[in-house]
């Protein structure tokens, strides 16, 4: 009786002592795309909203990866950012033909847990039936350990069926509530291009986590006048002669933020001696005048 206990021991010692060596081979791969909708069922009479998420046991800041969704039952009307877990998109998300959607994104604070949300997607049901929406099968993640590791995460995706019915979910997009809080833009630099000599980027970091972030635009100032307003993107060229920079940024519910950065090297050496060019230019026009007047 003895040896047998010794022996289912030894066997049950072994089995935890395997567990545990392949724990962190199975943790380097328990990252999950997934959807999220609170119901299986969906009102064709009024819009609803889907939430990408991202669940990973590793600290994780980069995301790639592109949805499909079906074009014959819903229209795609509304990507929202809203309380996302990434920073930074580049460039942000966009919308190609057949139903696919790219996002590309990194974020500054890691993530690690569950159910980050990445972005939020809301349609509009165009007729009743099965709706799908899934990740490509090339879709990734970059873990957060200094080494940018990539990783394949475990792709889930999401069925619902829209039905003429009545349907209470908690993605069935009833009326907005009112955004009154601005846009918050944390970081606008220019900064120099470490690969080509002479070069500037304009680089920021906004945020609404209330109604999302809606446009960004940019306005360029080379002399005195303000340039056309512009869609900004991260990391986009700044041309050269340029010493200030309008950045404005708006939220889905129509608030505005605004703020101008300047270079004011640029305007040391472009700027300024034309103005002192053209002072010095008036006091010699100045005191010909007076001369005259005297003679």
């Amino acid at each position: 009786m003895t040896n047998k206990l010794n022996r289912f021991f030894g066997i049950f010692v072994f089995v935890l002592i395997l567990a545990g060596s392949l724990l962190p081979v199975f943790a380097e791969n328990n990252l999950v795309y997934r959807f999220s909708y609170d119901a299986k069922e969906v009102s064709s009479a009024s819009p609803f909203t889907v939430k990408i998420l991202v669940d990973s046991l590793q600290p994780v800041n980069g995301y790639a990866f592109s949805v499909i969704y079906d074009v014959q039952k819903t229209k795609l009307v509304g990507l929202v950012d809203a309380g996302s877990v990434v920073d930074f998109w580049r460039p942000k998300p966009e919308v190609f033909g057949g139903g696919r959607i790219r996002f590309e994104g990194v974020s500054i604070k890691p993530f690690s847990g569950s159910s980050g949300l990445i972005y939020s997607l809301t349609f509009e049901p165009l007729e009743e039936g099965e709706f799908k929406i899934f990740f490509e099968p090339k879709s990734s993640a970059y873990l957060a350990n200094g080494k940018g590791t990539r990783v394949d995460p475990e792709l889930r995706e999401l069925k619902l069926v829209i039905t003429s019915e009545v349907v209470l979910g908690s993605g069935q997009v009833g009326e907005k509530p009112k955004d009154a809080t601005l846009p918050l833009i944390k970081i606008v630099s220019i900064t120099p291009d470490s690969i080509t000599d002479g070069q500037r980027l304009l680089s920021y970091l906004v945020k609404d986590d209330d109604s999302g972030v809606g446009t960004v635009t940019v306005r360029f100032r080379r002399w005195f006048g303000w340039g056309s307003s512009l869609l900004a993107s991260n990391s986009m060229s700044i041309p050269r002669g340029v010493w200030a920079v309008e950045f404005l940024v708006a939220d889905n519910s129509g608030n505005f933020a605004r703020k101008v950065v300047y270079d004011w090297d640029v305007f040391m050496l472009s700027v300024l001696p034309i103005i002192l060019l053209s002072f010095l230019i008036l006091v010699v026009f100045i005191n010909k005048i007076f001369k005259r007047k005297r003679v």
